[in-house]
């Protein structure tokens, strides 16, 4: 199998002989289940910003406190009270944007290196919730833009661990995957974050796609996946951290 490691824009290309259109890249998207008696880490690059997403809970937005606002600045996607608009009626806002500026020197305020934001939000039935993320500054942008909060309710998707340790052995006595290289370590931290962690967040940790946990699962189990002959189609992953 011949492996070619290509580095564009910040993105490892991986060709990967016989596999069928794999996407590895980040979806940019992370999802996240907040309760009041934890903090969630919102990590904030020089020129980036972070939306964190409240649309998925059917929440809508009341008030948020931003207890360091010297380097991070705060929008939202529509009314709320306190913040842009001088009147607000009734808040509309589910989507709060953060992004980092070069520090302000604001008397009274020491310097910090992190800053805790604290969100009420209202559901449909009126019932009020608390929300406190620690936003803290990084070096470089995380493989996401987007935090989407979900409902503390929705259970994670069911993984079958074996089928897809044979899907992976599978792939390689097929030479369709080189044991060791960075795909296959990729999906060995893959299986070894689910001891730990819900399926979406273990494969956003190892770079991998929902796609290629579902074909490896689908090898795993003996199904067809309908590869096309003589094709050496693109495999994207991210870079190593």
């Amino acid at each position: 199998m011949k492996l070619r490691n290509l580095l564009l824009s910040g993105i490892v290309s991986v060709s990967v002989l016989g596999v069928p259109s794999l996407s590895l890249a980040s979806t940019g998207v992370r999802q996240m289940r907040v309760n009041e008696s934890s903090v969630s880490e919102i990590r904030l690059a020089p020129g980036y910003g972070i939306n964190i997403s409240f649309i998925r809970t059917g929440e809508v937005i009341e008030k948020v406190w931003l207890d360091n606002p010297s380097w991070v600045v705060l929008d939202v996607d529509g009314c709320l009270a306190g913040l842009g608009e001088s009147k607000c009626e009734a808040s509309s806002a589910r989507v709060l944007h953060l992004r980092r500026i070069e520090p302000l020197s604001i008397p009274g305020l020491p310097s910090a290196t992190s800053a805790q934001l604290t969100v009420i939000t209202r559901s449909a039935s009126f019932e009020r919730r608390l929300s406190v993320f620690r936003v803290v500054r990084a070096s470089s942008p995380p493989d996401y833009h987007t935090v989407e909060v979900v409902p503390p309710g929705v259970p994670g998707r069911l993984v079958d661990v074996s089928a897809l340790e044979r899907g992976r052995q599978e792939a390689i006595r097929q030479n369709w995957l080189e044991s060791g290289s960075l795909l296959d370590r990729r999906i060995v931290q893959f299986l070894s974050l689910l001891a730990a962690y819900r399926l979406e967040d273990a494969r956003q940790k190892a770079g991998i796609s929902l796609e290629l946990v579902e074909r490896l699962e689908q090898l795993g189990r003996g199904e067809d996946l309908g590869f096309s002959d003589g094709g050496k189609p693109s495999v994207e992953l991210q870079g190593e951290q």
